[in-house]
């Protein structure tokens, strides 16, 4: 029975990261590929640094005014730009690669720490949790932060537990990328190092020589984001000078109250839970998982796992501190400011499973049936196999229809010059200047003449700029704007007079095209 449950294990394993795989490239399959305007923005910023030699210290703004994120995200888009000549749908295929190794990571990991059972959970928990999957296919710079804050805690506990001040290196250097994938994010895990310190009773640690080369590599990656301040006149020291002082405000535009804010941040982390921890978010399915879970750390508690009671103490410490923090935060609540927190939801639940895995039986059934029948319910789901067989239309942002639009245009246009104009709602057209660049010019071998595909030094770029008067072939591209659908009538009048309607098309993602000749 030993020998085949050991023969059984590995054929479970590959079949899981398999089936994993294949549920994260569905978006590939039907070229379904997310591409709005954060990535049309990071698209450019990797063209401006591949094709045009053009050296990026910085990269998208923070929530702060005047604060910029470093250019880590931007170099490792370089990659597969190269790979795929810039095809947009090549950035996610190189995250799920990404999400897939980490995972793996994870996997030894946790079995070299805690043990085999609490390997495998966490293993399939991480590759077929529907939040996991639904991650690993937006390409957006706090998203790899679900499996890297992962490593984070591990460095805690080889820190903390282990005794290994050798982690230090590791830890510090996350820290540091953190901070160039989402400021809002990683600002909070330095009280959590802090906090963590004083609970474990730590702080001579500090001492350590692997302490203090940990600190210098974490200071080291943000010299990019120095040496940019430095040029321009300490743009982003100042702006975070005036938010000590009360005179940069930018935060503070829907703050709520700080009493109200202890409410409201409890309730969005507690859905959060629900979102990223159960594969089924009903209360039918929550309230078992939940109790279960419950009684897993009482059960660790009890038989004295001295493992997993150590890291459910680096959980909790995670949590109330980032709860806190955001609390304190006066500023909205992004998700993304959230982003590296779903795995110590996952943790939560995974670890005590594994340890009533051992138990009785009958709770051994109990796990294995709500297990099944939490993945299944996400797995036949419109995100899971049903995407593939029924991929739907797509909105805006789906890069299949923006190639519809392009191809459109170019036929229409029968290899006469053009120019376009794009009415879009983040009032930046990066997604159309990126798409007629890399695919129009690409396939049908010239540009649009307006085509101007750059952000300028800060990283807040600008329309292109309408003239007064149009001559020639030129279309409008008008994406729906549910919030201010006077604003786009009144700029689809000013330019139409401009020119004689020839003929409009509408496609799917509800994007409509009109064609027109100036006069």
């Amino acid at each position: 029975m030993t020998a085949m449950r050991s023969k059984i294990k590995p054929l479970v394993l590959i079949v899981v990261f398999l089936l994993a795989a294949f549920l994260r490239i569905i978006p590939l399959i039907h070229n379904g590929v997310f591409f709005g305007f954060d990535q049309g923005l990071d698209m450019i910023m990797v063209k401006q640094l591949v094709v045009d030699h053009k050296l990026n210290l910085i990269s998208r703004y923070s929530g702060l005014e005047g604060v910029l994120m470093g250019p880590l995200w931007t170099w490792f888009l370089a990659v597969p730009f190269l790979l795929s000549g810039g095809n947009p749908a090549a950035n996610m295929l190189y995250l799920v690669i990404f999400s897939l190794a980490a995972t793996v990571a994870a996997y030894f990991i946790v079995r070299r720490i805690w043990g085999e059972k609490e390997a495998v959970a966490t293993y399939i928990f991480l590759l077929l949790s529907p939040h996991f999957i639904g991650g690993s296919q937006v390409v957006l710079s706090p998203l790899p932060l679900a499996y890297l804050f992962f490593f984070f805690i591990w460095c805690a506990y080889e820190i903390m537990v282990n005794r290994r001040d050798v982690f230090w290196l590791l830890w510090w250097l996350l820290v540091g990328v953190f901070f160039q994938l989402e400021i809002g994010f990683a600002v909070f895990t330095l009280p959590v190092i802090l906090a963590l310190l004083l609970i474990f009773k730590k702080t001579n640690t500090l001492k350590s020589r692997y302490f203090f080369l940990g600190l210098g590599i974490l200071l080291l990656t943000f010299l990019p984001q120095v040496i940019f301040d430095i040029r321009h006149r300490f743009l982003m020291a100042n702006s975070l000078l005036h938010f000590l002082t009360g005179e940069n405000r930018s935060l503070y535009g829907s703050a709520l109250p700080l009493y109200l804010r202890f409410w409201e941040r409890a309730k969005t982390m507690a859905a959060d839970f629900i979102q990223m921890a159960m594969p089924l978010s009903a209360w039918y399915f929550i309230l078992p998982v939940t109790l279960l879970a419950l009684w897993g750390w009482i059960t660790a508690y009890r038989q004295k796992l001295v493992p997993c009671l150590n890291v459910l103490k680096i959980l909790l410490t995670v949590l109330a501190v980032f709860y806190l923090g955001f609390s304190l935060y006066p500023g909205p609540l992004w998700a993304w400011y959230r982003a590296g927190l779903p795995v110590v939801y996952a943790l939560l639940i995974v670890i005590p499973f594994a340890v009533l895995w051992q138990s009785a039986n009958l709770t051994r059934y109990l796990i294995l049936g709500l297990s099944i029948w939490g993945l299944s319910a996400s797995l036949v789901s419109g995100e899971g196999l049903a995407g593939l067989t029924n991929p739907g239309p797509g909105d805006t942002g789906t890069l299949r229809n923006q190639i519809r639009v392009v191809d459109y245009v170019y036929h229409s246009a029968g290899g006469n010059k053009f120019a376009f104009f794009a009415y879009t709602p983040p009032v930046y057209d990066y997604i159309w200047q990126y798409d007629f660049y890399w695919y129009g010019r690409k396939t049908y071998g010239y540009a649009p003449q307006n085509l101007n595909v750059a952000v300028p030094p800060l990283g807040i770029g600008e329309q292109v700029k309408i003239p007064r008067k149009i001559g020639g072939l030129y279309y409008l591209i008008l994406e729906p704007d549910r919030d201010r659908p006077a604003a786009r009538a009144e700029w689809q009048k000013g330019l139409q007079r401009m020119g004689k309607i020839l003929e409009q098309k509408d496609f799917p993602g509800n994007i409509s095209v009109v064609k027109l000749e100036g006069i």
